[in-house]
């Protein structure tokens, strides 16, 4: 179905791409002109710092799926991108349990509308502090 490998410097186009627009609609009541320059900058900073995960077709290493973006130092999960089409079959737990610790308390630093289910379902606490 999918393999999993390190993020490469040609990846962050699509990665900074899909995780501005789909954590739009979170943030909203932010105007874009001011959105989109300044979350770009946090997810510059998170990207920098952490471990990526992405979820690729096995046949085309290219073709991105999923990433999960963390911090396993200190069990942050920054976030999740999971195409409609893979939703619900498990990519991305296993994302993140290839970067966090499932046996602790695991903090995530964004909140998606997407991800209520998840940080019910995995016991996460949401800290948006802890991203900058």
């Amino acid at each position: 179905m999918f393999t999993t490998r390190q993020m490469l410097p040609s990846d962050e186009a699509f990665l900074m791409s899909s995780w501005l627009k789909s954590y739009r609609d979170r943030e909203s009541h932010v105007r874009t002109t001011i959105y989109f320059p300044m979350q770009k900058e946090v997810i510059e900073k998170l990207l920098a710092r952490s471990k990526v995960v992405v979820a690729v077709d096995p046949e085309d290493t290219d073709m991105i799926y999923a990433y999960a973006v963390g911090e396993p130092a200190v069990n942050t999960l920054h976030y999740v991108y999971v195409k409609h089409s893979l939703r619900m079959h498990g990519v991305a737990k296993k994302l993140v349990e290839q970067i966090l610790d499932p046996t602790k308390l695991i903090v995530a630093s964004h909140r998606p509308n997407a991800m209520e289910d998840v940080l019910y379902k995995y016991n996460m606490v949401y800290n948006p502090y802890v991203r900058d």
